[in-house]
């Protein structure tokens, strides 16, 4: 049992040997495998290996959009032609008044997600 155990070891750190030989052959990746710098690596990991690259996220965090706001409502009268824009707010609606082609007009938004248009 004695020689067993022994030369199961030898055949592992002569493995080790190796894929640690081989490991450094092979060109570098971007990021390295559970955040380690050698091509080598050994233990159990409990999380995501990549938590701390900032370039990768399987989930990106995007903005909860509740409602029309004053920017939003302001970005899409700019979008439509409008120049020269004053904001009225109301509880349930954004007015943007302003000038198109030397005329003066009038956009009504509803207070919901996405600013649909409810008079132009």
């Amino acid at each position: 049992m004695n020689k067993f155990l022994t030369g199961l070891f030898a055949v592992a750190v002569v493995g080790l040997g190796v894929s640690q030989a081989s490991a450094h052959d092979r060109p570098h990746h971007p990021r390295p495998h559970y955040g380690h710098q050698s091509g080598f690596s050994f233990g159990i990991v409990i999380g995501d290996p990549y938590r701390d690259d900032r370039y990768w996220d399987p989930y990106p965090v995007r903005p909860l959009i509740r409602g029309c706001s004053v920017d939003r409502a302001s970005a899409k009268a700019r979008n439509l032609g409008i120049r020269h824009q004053t904001i009225f707010k109301s509880p349930h609606t954004l007015k943007v008044v302003g000038t198109k082609h030397g005329h003066r007009v009038a956009v009504t938004f509803a207070r919901q997600p996405g600013c649909p248009i409810v008079r132009y």
